[in-house]
């Protein structure tokens, strides 16, 4: 659907298929998920813990979700800091079906103890924060380093 806030077309789209849509995935407050649950454009609703303004606003949206009875799955293809959040998220919210993981392994895992699935299942964090603390061998390996600013221009 394009624009994505297009939540009447969604809701057309919906409307005319017999398989459950998620979408929200690109929303980025709780009021566009309100809309797009008022206009009964999504079976699942996928707002992403980085986008919304964390976990609070996840929370938010997750209890517009169970108030309407939409389904709420945090989008998460993250690794790291993201990751973990949503994993708290639904671990804390009740009736979260499943968790969206990321489908393949980084060479360089960003955290000293990486978030791993196994047999289908993941286990919550259980350190101070969100336990997602960066490994230093990788941040060494990899160090961020800032360009000095370029003018582009468009022909």
């Amino acid at each position: 659907m394009w624009p994505p806030e297009d939540y009447a077309g969604l809701a057309r789209v919906r409307a005319a298929l017999e398989i459950p849509i998620a979408a929200g995935e690109n929303d980025v407050t709780v009021f566009g998920f309100r809309d797009l649950i008022a206009h009964g454009a999504a079976d699942i609703v996928q707002p992403s813990v980085t986008k919304v303004g964390g976990i609070l606003e996840t929370k938010k949206i997750a209890a517009l979700a169970a108030a309407a009875n939409v389904t709420f799955v945090p989008h998460s293809f993250y690794y790291g800091p993201g990751l973990a959040a949503t994993i708290h998220v639904v671990a804390s919210t009740p009736g979260v079906p499943y968790v969206e993981f990321p489908s393949v392994d980084l060479a360089a895992p960003l955290l000293a103890e990486p978030i791993r699935r196994s047999g289908g299942a993941i286990s919550v964090p259980e350190g101070p924060g969100l336990s997602a603390d960066p490994d230093p061998d990788v941040l060494a390996r990899f160090p961020y380093r800032r360009e000095a600013a370029r003018p582009f221009y468009l022909t």
